[in-house]
């Protein structure tokens, strides 16, 4: 995820979910890449 601010912060599935609301708010960029955790 790259920070409005210009940081960038790196996620667990679980935790990106559990705060999605609040941190698209400060985000110019998400990629979610939770797909490939179940592919083989």
């Amino acid at each position: 995820m790259l920070l409005n601010s210009g940081g960038e912060l790196l996620f667990c599935a679980h935790h990106m979910r559990k705060h999605d609301d609040s941190l698209r708010k400060i985000a110019s960029d998400i990629q979610d890449e939770t797909d490939k955790l179940n592919k083989k």
